[in-house]
């Protein structure tokens, strides 16, 4: 049979509160004899604590739940979601927190697993990039659930941290620009995500703008993937005038991008050019270093929880807030042929 706090008091001759202060380090002191007793006692007798009963007493968990995007193969190995899932973990340990990965994301099942989410197993939520169409968030909102939405947008009263998406695309077509890059195409993300329209929408603004040339033919989808950034570059190379420089909307495609180029015979950076977005672990160990995007991925889940743990701790309702992308200049790019001969 389990041994339980009464147990333990009962053979120390202590109240049932005086124990539990002294094995949870509060709310109220305990002298440090008595909780070295306690604490000896309870290894002693392998003691348990039933963090189901305690939440029953105090309502709360002590656990956040993440709920990734989960619509694509192999999500938990991007580099986005790992540099999200990291800054949260680091977050939460130094908080003293737990965290909860929800994994079940079939869209015709969102009422069953919005019960899943907002069941009392976790005393908040944070959305990971959340597709647009989904009704998850909504629902949770709804509920009751204190929530927090990363890379995605919803109605006013949700709130949203994020990279600033325009200029994560005018950092990349600047720095194209100020090696003297006058053709470049664009390697668009996945249009289910946020991230990837918004990427596409503006790189489209500025092409408008007529500060550089981009044809049709230099636009292709690579859906976030390597082999999608594969398969676009040698579409693109496949055209009779050919771009000196390729914006990927994320640093899969772009080292996609770049074994297209080799495959095809040509030099990264002195055939072309090639810039991502995220600095993924890796991305200064491939040859050429990757050209890239720090989106501020972690920043953006360690703001997120501490503003999630203020909505649940104080009640402080959080506000959106955007985050700046920084340039990280490796090998990938350089001044196009025409500017070294």
């Amino acid at each position: 049979m389990a041994i339980t706090i009464r147990d333990l008091a009962k053979r120390l001759n202590l109240s049932v509160s005086t124990v539990s202060y002294a094995l949870n380090n509060g709310p109220r002191p305990v002298p440090t004899a008595v909780r070295e007793k306690v604490l000896q006692l309870a290894e002693e007798l392998d003691y348990r604590p039933n963090r189901l009963a305690k939440s029953m007493v105090t309502g709360r968990t002590f656990t956040l739940g993440v709920v990734p995007t989960g619509q694509f193969e192999n999500f938990l190995i991007s580099p986005f979601v790992l540099n999200c899932m990291n800054g949260i973990v680091n977050e939460c340990e130094r908080r003293r927190f737990d965290v909860l990965l929800f994994t079940r994301f079939d869209s015709k099942e969102e009422f069953e697993i919005s019960n899943s989410i907002s069941d009392g197993r976790v005393d908040g939520l944070i959305f990971l990039a959340p597709l647009p169409s989904t009704n998850l968030v909504e629902i949770a909102h709804r509920r009751g659930m204190p929530l927090i939405v990363t890379n995605s947008q919803f109605a006013e009263h949700i709130p949203c941290f994020s990279v600033d998406n325009e200029q994560v695309v005018e950092i990349a077509v600047s720095h194209f620009k100020s090696l003297g890059h006058s053709k470049i195409g664009h390697i668009v993300g996945s249009l289910q995500l946020l991230d990837g329209a918004l990427r596409r929408d503006h790189f489209e603004t500025l092409r408008g703008e007529g500060d550089f040339e981009c044809r049709p033919e230099w636009i292709r989808n690579g859906e976030f993937t390597q082999k999608g950034g594969f398969d676009a570059l040698i579409e693109i190379m496949k055209s009779d005038e050919k771009p000196t420089a390729i914006f990927c909307s994320n640093d899969e495609m772009a080292l996609g991008a770049i074994w297209a180029a080799q495959s095809l015979g040509m030099s990264v950076p002195e055939d072309i050019s090639i810039i991502g977005v995220d600095n993924a672990p890796w991305s200064r160990l491939v040859t050429p270093g990757l050209t890239t995007i720090e989106q501020s991925a972690a920043a953006i889940a360690t703001a997120a929880v501490n503003a999630l743990l203020n909505q649940i701790e104080q009640g402080t309702l959080p506000t959106s807030q955007q985050f700046r992308p920084e340039l990280i200049v490796r090998g990938s790019t350089a001044c196009p042929k025409e500017h070294t001969n």
